[in-house]
């Protein structure tokens, strides 16, 4: 995986913030996780995510092809037609999610969020690779950031392309994980005799073997106090007012309260901005409190100033909600199914196991699914269907 351009100098904050990943301390029973697929209890000890580059992602897209960062060639030339046409590239990030990550582009190129399209978000503890399109976006007007005294060096990008279509969330096959466990001991306490390397050799085998529950992962919830999935179950529920008040991290409106996540960091500043907009809220003044904490909101926190400046200009919750891109609201939405899933099949592990039951839905050999009756149950208990 390649980083930033060769001779980009960073700054000493850069080389910090770089070298480590953020704090993502989000615990397995929050994403709706209770049960695992194991042989035996006995596993091993490792450091996860010491470093943002010990979690890596490349993209995969429709036509299977790994999606990686390269050389930089000549850029397209744009359309000479007036229909509509977008600019697709991959982008490189390291330590910020995609939305972070689009937020800064938006700034820099005067682009509303709606203008960015993606297959899939990527998680903030790592370093990714992925495809993104713009609307009508220049293609020298994009390499133009990268010149900007200003510009966040943790994002790269190439191969420019000129498309007459954009990219819709869930085009893409799949997503390749490069994983780095650090600090495995040498031998592991209580197992026997059996080194680490005994047990780390043990349980890849146990996966390609019996294979492993499909989660949607911890991540997948965000990074933050309160979760993705709960604004999301908000939006389905058309509690706007609650949606957005989780949004800007109204967490008194939690039944029960969600308990502190020590390993988060918070913004003050950002915090500071959300508190008072809040604080008026619950007395059923917003419009002028939203005014007067807009200049308080760091910059770079685009959603959060965008929902400011909604409610500033007198804008209800649900007409606030709909300035905000279609994307994001459907990531909230998403990660509301994602919970639900991960919860039934956690569920389901605990009262039945993996034995196929009545009424599941399994992949036959050929590919398709197939709905599990009465004729078709025994031939998936012998490996038949």
């Amino acid at each position: 995986m390649r980083r930033h351009a060769p001779g980009r100098v960073l700054s000493r904050k850069w080389s910090i913030d770089r070298s480590y990943s953020p704090q993502c301390g989000r615990p397995f029973k929050d994403a709706g996780i209770t049960q695992f697929l194991q042989e035996e209890p006995q596993g091993f000890t490792a450091a996860l995510k010491r470093s943002l580059f010990d979690f890596q992602v490349h993209e995969i897209d429709l036509q299977g092809e790994e999606i990686h960062l390269g050389a930089m060639g000549p850029p397209p030339t744009s359309p000479d037609v007036c229909d509509k046409w977008y600019l697709h590239f991959r982008l490189y990030k390291e330590g910020m999610d995609t939305l972070e990550a689009t937020s800064r582009l938006c700034r820099f190129l005067g682009r509303p969020p709606q203008n960015f399209r993606f297959a899939g978000h990527k998680d903030r503890c790592a370093v990714t690779v992925q495809q993104l399109s713009c609307t009508s976006l220049e293609p020298a007007k994009l390499l133009g950031v990268l010149e900007h005294q200003d510009w966040d060096h943790r994002l790269a990008f190439s191969h420019l392309e000129i498309k007459q279509n954009y990219l819709n969330l869930g085009d893409l096959s799949g997503n390749r994980f490069n994983v780095v466990m650090r600090q495995v001991p040498m031998k592991e306490p209580g197992a026997g005799g059996t080194t680490a390397s005994d047990l780390v050799e043990r349980r890849c085998e146990s996966l390609k073997a019996r294979g492993f529950l499909n989660y949607f992962g911890p991540q997948r919830f965000g990074s933050q106090l309160i979760r993705s999935d709960q604004i999301g179950a908000a939006l389905l529920e058309h509690d706007f007012s609650r949606a957005l008040r989780l949004i800007l991290g109204d967490v008194q409106i939690m039944a029960p309260a969600p308990a502190p996540l020590g390993e988060l960091l918070w913004d003050q500043a950002a915090k500071e901005a959300q508190d008072q907009v809040l604080t008026h809220w619950r007395s059923g003044s917003v419009a002028e409190a939203a005014e007067k904490a807009l200049p308080l909101m760091p910059k770079r926190y685009n959603l959060e100033r965008g929902v400011l400046k909604s409610l500033a200009q007198g804008l209800n919750a649900e007409e606030t909600l709909q300035k905000l891109p279609r994307h994001l609201l459907m990531l909230y939405v998403k990660a509301a199914q994602s919970r639900i899933f991960n919860e039934v099949l956690s569920r389901r592990v605990a009262r039945h196991g993996v034995t196929p039951q009545l009424g599941d839905m399994a992949k036959a050999r050929s590919g398709k699914l197939v709905h599990l009756d009465e004729e078709t149950l025994p031939m998936a208990m012998d490996g038949k269907l």
